[in-house]
C-alpha cells in the first residue's frame, strides 16, 4: 500500500503542473462576456432606426426627415441632430398646438423606449440642402447623439402628411 501512494504522488504533481494553467485559462475565457457595451464614449449606441423617410426638397431648400427609433440600451439617449452629405444644418421641430411650432435643442429618448417620428408631431428638418435629391433615392445619414453617432439610410419619397405648414418652412 505504501508503494502505491508513493507511485501515484508523482503523477498527481505532474497533472497539477498542467491543470493550473489550463484551469486558469478556462476561467478567464468563460468569465469574459460577449455582451454589448453601453459605454458612453462608443460611436455606436444600442438603438435601431427604421422606416426612415425623407421628403422631396421644398423651394426654400428644406426637407423633412422622419423615422422610428428604438432605444435598446439600458441608458437614455439624447438626440441632437443629423448629418449627411446632402445638407448643412438640421433642426428638431415640434408642433406644440395648431399653428404653433418650436425648435428643440435635443430630444431625450428613455431607455428601452420608442420614438415614432413617422406620424408624430416631431420631425427633423434639413436646411441648406446642397444638392437635388430624387424620388426613390437612398441617402446615408448619421444620427448625432450626445454620446455618439448612429449611421442609417433614409428613402426619399413624398410624404402623405406633407403640407405647406410653417413646420416645413424656415
Amino acid at each position: 500500500m505504501r508503494n502505491d501512494c508513493q507511485f501515484t504522488a508523482p503523477k498527481w504533481r505532474f497533472m497539477r503542473f498542467f491543470l493550473n494553467p489550463i484551469s486558469t485559462l478556462l476561467i478567464v475565457m468563460f468569465s469574459v462576456s460577449p455582451a454589448k457595451s453601453d459605454d458612453a464614449l462608443s460611436l455606436f449606441q444600442a438603438a435601431r432606426i427604421e422606416k426612415a423617410v425623407l421628403s422631396p426638397i421644398k423651394a426654400d431648400g428644406t426637407s423633412i426627415l422622419r423615422f422610428l427609433i428604438t432605444n435598446e440600451s439600458s441608458e437614455n439617449l439624447t438626440i441632437i441632430g443629423v448629418t449627411s452629405p446632402i445638407h448643412q444644418n438640421s433642426k428638431i421641430r415640434v408642433q406644440l398646438n395648431e399653428g404653433n411650432y418650436s425648435q428643440l435643442d435635443s430630444i431625450l429618448l428613455p431607455r428601452e423606449e420608442d420614438l415614432d417620428m413617422t406620424s408624430s408631431h416631431i420631425v427633423i428638418q434639413l436646411t441648406d440642402v446642397v444638392r437635388p435629391i430624387k424620388k426613390n433615392e437612398n441617402i446615408d445619414f448619421t444620427l448625432v447623439l450626445t454620446s455618439g453617432e448612429i449611421p442609417f439610410t433614409a428613402h426619399v419619397e413624398k410624404l402623405i402628411t406633407e403640407d405647406t405648414s410653417p413646420l416645413l418652412v424656415q
